[in-house]
């Protein structure tokens, strides 16, 4: 699955062979989406090439099908009291509300809001979404991933330190 939404009709779903084998998982804000998952060093370029095909996938040629959605809702509405299993959680919660502006009861909307999607909602929420115009942000051993991660041209590689400081 991909996303955790700020407005549920934004939510995208990928393909359940991304969702049961690499659990990954990610955000949609009002400018921002984000994919985040953590793979062996050696599957870097194969889970990339995956994500990519999924989003493009999704809003077009392979859309969201009652299952997938079915499943992610299910797990969504089924996990929303986990996300507030420590006073860092609550506190994670009460400042994301306050940020975009929504009740503090806004958490107890969610299961209709999830309910309300359809794969028509998905698809055009995520024929947005274009890979080769996003930044890709990839962390692992250079020496064992940077091959592979060109070969796939999703754009210009640029490679920084883990001190913050550009080294090509």
């Amino acid at each position: 699955m991909v996303g955790r939404p700020a407005q549920p009709s934004l939510l995208l779903a990928t393909g359940l062979d991304l969702r049961g084998e690499s659990s990954i998982g990610g955000g949609v804000g009002p400018q921002a989406f984000a994919v985040a998952t953590g793979v062996q060093t050696d599957r870097t370029a194969d889970a990339l090439s995956e994500i990519a095909k999924e989003l493009k996938g999704v809003g077009g040629d392979r859309p969201a099908t009652a299952q997938e959605l079915n499943l992610l809702t299910r797990s969504e509405v089924l996990t929303l009291a986990d996300r507030f299993e420590t006073n860092y959680a609550m506190a994670g919660y009460l400042s994301y509300v306050d940020r975009y502006g929504h009740s503090y009861e806004w958490l107890s909307t969610l299961p209709d809001r999830y309910a309300a999607l359809t794969p028509a909602t998905i698809g055009r929420s995520a024929a947005a979404l274009h890979p080769n115009a996003m930044t890709w942000v990839v962390v692992g051993d250079l020496s064992k991933i940077e091959e592979g991660v060109r070969a796939l041209d999703l754009g210009p590689v640029e490679v920084w330190d883990a001190s913050g400081k550009r080294r090509r």
